[in-house]
């Protein structure tokens, strides 16, 4: 699946507890998309991962092989070197379905639901908001080339199922309820 969803929304925390659970892994924040016919892949950029210092705090036990690099630039996030999970990433990695999150703090156990149009077309927004601010603040700005570049990524997204991941506070519920929707699709 791809995590879509702006900053602040749980993807890191939700990929990161996701790779130390032994999932197979791709990229976290920039990712090559691939269509070739109706197939959607997607293969990493490099191999980094970032996390607040609250979640680092609370997968500290689980991070493992993961080395600390230092601190990033945006919202003071953790940077770390997950190269030694090298086994665990994938390259042309099929993608079958977007899942954004949504961090509930009320809900008591995670759950994944199937999104509507409206929702889907929300989500779809979403990311391409979060793809122009990334592509801004890295000084990539010549707009056509933007607008071109995020009517080609919505194109290939568009014909995959979105769904929601409601998150709950135990990070490890949300890795486990992932699994189990991963297994079913």
């Amino acid at each position: 699946v791809l995590l879509c969803a702006r900053g602040q929304k749980g993807k890191s925390t939700l990929a990161v507890s996701a790779l130390t659970e032994g999932f197979d892994y791709v990229s976290e924040d920039y990712l090559l998309l691939e269509k070739k016919g109706d197939s959607l892949s997607a293969s990493p950029l490099y191999s980094m991962m970032s996390l607040s210092p609250e979640m680092y705090d609370e997968l500290y036990d689980s991070l493992g092989k993961a080395r600390f690099i230092g601190v990033g630039p945006f919202k003071g996030k953790y940077l770390f070197d997950i190269s030694e999970y090298s086994d665990q990433v994938r390259w042309h990695y099929p993608i079958k379905a977007c899942v954004f999150p949504e961090i509930s703090p009320d809900a008591s156990e995670p759950r994944v639901e199937l999104c509507g149009l409206e929702e889907k077309n929300r989500a779809i927004t979403s990311m391409a908001h979060s793809t122009l601010f990334q592509m801004w603040s890295n000084g990539l700005k010549q707009r056509q080339m933007d607008q071109d570049f995020l009517l080609s990524v919505v194109r290939m997204l568009r014909g995959l199922d979105f769904y929601r991941i409601v998150l709950t506070p135990d990070i490890f519920k949300n890795a486990a309820c992932l699994r189990a929707f991963i297994k079913s699709l």
